[in-house]
């Protein structure tokens, strides 16, 4: 990886099936074909890995994030809830004044924010075995 110029952005250990260890990690390189270097090396030493997601980077920290999972909706959706205290306790926003400053109904708002939490939580927080 480094020999490449990349870095390792995450890394978790992960059980998979028949109790064998593995790992769970996103990579930040300069370019694909570091990629292309990485895993024919790793086919010289016996190495295994599967790649999950490819995202290409253009040079900006700022919008490499696991939003780019999002579509734009969920993303507007998900961030005006956000600013306007859906989130928070009590709630400062309901899913009826979200709708009307966003100009849809308040079941397309629920379906927004339900469909892009999951997607946050897959994309963030879940290494689902069969994946790895």
């Amino acid at each position: 990886m480094t020999a490449e110029g990349g870095f390792v952005l995450h890394a978790r250990g992960s059980i998979i099936g028949n109790n064998r260890g593995g790992w769970y990690e996103r990579w930040l390189l300069p370019n694909p074909n570091a990629l292309n270097n990485i895993w024919q090396r790793a086919r010289e030493d016996d190495f295994e890995f599967e790649i999950l997601h490819y995202y290409p980077w253009d040079g900006n920290f700022s919008e490499y994030t696991v939003s780019q999972a999002l579509t734009d909706e969920q993303r507007e959706t998900l961030v005006l809830a956000y600013e306007e205290g859906y989130f928070t306790e009590p709630r400062e926003t309901s899913l009826e004044e979200l709708a009307e400053e966003l100009g849809v109904s308040s079941s397309a708002v629920a379906g927004r924010l339900k469909r892009g939490m999951r997607l946050l939580i897959e994309e963030s927080l879940i290494v689902k075995s069969e994946e790895l």
